[in-house]
């Protein structure tokens, strides 16, 4: 029952900042950046929060990509991957971890900066944003991999 009233409590202070700043709703972020699993925590900080969130995907993803950056260390999968892939993917591939790259700095920049709203949210829009245009390109290399 408590996770229910938690998961409810979200919702509602999700909605505020949503109503307040023109965020999507709250199924596309959760959808996106699992926003439910900050569920149980008690924050005043809701705008960090969602502003973490976002910053741990694109650092899973920035994670995977690395393999492709750096083979040296890749898995023999990724390695196999790697070597089926043609030069123009692995370019957009290079690109797309320049891109989360500076999604990543960005996040650091604010991380050191005191509180605001405003600023975490303007981060938060602009992340995401950024991110959907990322997806759909990273999404078709996938695939691609999968024919492979």
């Amino acid at each position: 029952m408590e996770k229910i009233e938690n998961l409810k409590k979200l919702k509602e202070d999700y909605e505020v900042l949503r109503k307040k700043y023109e965020l999507p709703k709250f199924e596309k972020f959760n959808t996106e950046f699992n926003l439910e699993s900050i569920q149980t925590l008690d924050t005043e900080f809701l705008a960090r929060r969602l502003r973490l969130l976002i910053d741990i995907r694109v650092g899973n993803i920035l994670s995977w990509l690395e393999g492709f950056m750096n083979p040296q260390r890749a898995t023999v999968l990724m390695f196999e991957i790697i070597n089926n892939l043609k030069e123009e993917e692995k370019q957009v591939l290079k690109e797309i971890y320049s891109e989360l790259g500076e999604l990543k700095i960005d996040a650091w920049k604010i991380e050191l900066l005191p509180y605001n709203e405003e600023n975490e949210i303007r981060l938060v829009k602009d992340s995401i944003k950024k991110f959907d245009k990322i997806k759909i390109r990273l999404q078709k290399i996938i695939e691609k991999m999968d024919r492979k």
